[in-house]
């Protein structure tokens, strides 16, 4: 592909439904609330961007895998 100048915005919102169970403690909410839904819906957002992007004519933009736990463990 040609570099033509052109820049493009993609603006992807990711959803899910989880469910948690009413016995875990309050911390362990936190946890999976904060980051294992970051980290379970994260493959499905990639896959979106690139699928999306994956047009005749445009190099396809593929994110690459980020370990979301550390990344937030990181940022602490």
């Amino acid at each position: 592909m040609e570099d033509r100048g052109e820049t493009a915005v993609l603006e992807v919102v990711v959803s899910g439904i989880f469910e948690l169970h009413a016995e875990l403690e309050k911390t362990q909410k936190e946890i999976i609330v904060t980051k294992n839904t970051l980290a379970i819906l994260f493959p499905y957002l990639r896959a979106q961007v690139t699928m999306m992007t994956s047009q005749p004519d445009v190099e396809p933009v593929v994110i690459p895998a980020i370990n979301i736990n550390l990344l937030l463990q990181n940022l602490e």
